[in-house]
């Protein structure tokens, strides 16, 4: 599984393997946690992921799954 962070505007910082699915979503969760109880700045901006939800949105329309 590749793992990669963008820096807002598109372009890739970096990219890391790990082994599963498992691992990046376990690290994903820990990291929302930490934003959520220690006031921890996400390493995602929030606008990033409005973008992936429109993208996704998108998709679904275009492909019919919707209906």
């Amino acid at each position: 599984m590749l793992e990669s962070r963008t820096d807002g505007h598109g372009e890739t910082e970096f990219s890391e393997r790990f082994g599963s699915r498992d691992e990046v979503f376990r690290r994903q969760l820990v990291a929302f946690h930490a934003a959520i109880v220690d006031g921890v700045k996400p390493l995602t901006p929030a606008t990033e992921g409005l973008r992936d939800i429109a993208l996704l949105r998108e998709i679904a329309l275009a492909t019919g799954a919707n209906s």
